[in-house]
């Protein structure tokens, strides 16, 4: 595409208008590309060392919780059973010391010694150098872009960020364990302590999982806010240059670049001539007769000019087509 410098109009509005879009959708898609990076990292970070161990501690709390619940359910049969004779005794003695003898939190240090598997390595998210290479340094690795392009989303990217932060924060406040400490009436029976225990492991997971989504947010925050402290009280910069000089100095370097040498613009109007021939080869007339044919009868000037303009629209249909092409 060629701008020539001087030449204003609507056409060049179009065009610049067009050029500052896809600029500011560079630039918007660069600084969410950066924030997803930042993401991915913390949450594979988080992942390997939160998620998924609260997952299994979540699991293992689950069943040492039965292994409770049933530990309770015997201990009641065993207090309001009534044996009389000695062999019963006997028997009661031993349930009641293998009862005390279990210990849920224990049960399962077995199973997972034996099955524990090592720590995943960590995945490296970087950065595709390659995507800002063209960019004329105004997109940079790692680096949102401040520009009048991007700076008002940026500014609504923070300020969704820390809204979901304090939202975040709150649901944490609501699950903390000192909100579920006291029980109604004073009263605390196996079954309240046993919802109470099973209650408070899921709300350690749920808020692991918060604390996770946290840490997500305040990294991305962190980046904006440095890249808008950058900028400070300084105007902001323009997202794409569409002075007369850059113009010129890409007509300038599309020109050489395109032109090459002098055959190839050669060598093109032999192929525009080529296809130019090529149409008019079906409408050309035949060959004069042998025998010389009389001429028409004149009817004046005016009738002989009209006819001479009018008489051959192919050929000004091909001089179009021939315009065309040499534009193209």
């Amino acid at each position: 595409m060629f701008i020539l410098a001087g030449r204003g109009g609507r056409k060049l509005d179009e065009v610049r208008d067009k050029y500052q879009k896809a600029c500011r959708k560079l630039h918007l898609t660069h600084n969410e590309y950066v924030l997803l990076l930042c993401e991915a990292v913390e949450f594979e970070k988080d992942f390997r060392t939160v998620l998924l161990p609260g997952l299994l501690e979540h699991q293992q709390s689950v069943q040492e919780s039965f292994i409770l619940a049933w530990r309770q359910i015997l201990q009641e049969i065993v207090q309001f059973s009534d044996f009389t004779s000695e062999k019963y005794k006997e028997i009661q003695r031993r349930i009641e010391n293998s009862l005390e003898s279990i210990k849920h939190t224990e049960e399962y240090n077995d199973f997972t010694e034996k099955h524990k598997t090592t720590p995943t390595d960590p995945v490296k998210f970087i950065f595709d150098e390659s995507l800002v290479e063209d960019s004329a340094g105004k997109l940079m690795p790692n680096q949102l872009t401040v520009d009048n392009l991007t700076v008002e989303w940026l500014r609504t990217k923070l300020a969704e960020l820390e809204t979901s932060i304090k939202e975040s924060q709150e649901k944490r406040a609501l699950l903390s364990p000192s909100n579920h400490d006291s029980l109604p009436n004073g009263k605390s029976t196996n079954n309240d302590i046993n919802s109470r225990l099973c209650s408070v492991e899921t709300n350690k997971k749920e808020i692991n999982e918060l604390k996770c989504q946290e840490r997500k947010m305040l990294r991305q925050t962190e980046l904006i806010k440095s890249a808008l402290n950058e900028l400070g009280c300084e105007e902001v910069p323009s997202g794409c240059d569409l002075s007369i000089d850059n113009h010129q100095t890409f007509i300038s370097n599309s020109s050489e670049q395109g032109d090459g040498s002098q055959s190839s613009l050669i060598k093109r109007a032999l192929g525009h001539q080529k296809i130019v021939n090529m149409f008019r080869k079906p409408f050309r007339r035949k060959s004069a007769p042998s025998s010389p044919v009389a001429p028409p009868r004149t009817k004046g000037r005016r009738d002989s000019a009209s006819r001479s303009e009018g008489s051959d629209p192919v050929g000004a249909l091909l001089n179009n087509v021939t315009y065309s092409l040499w534009v193209l």
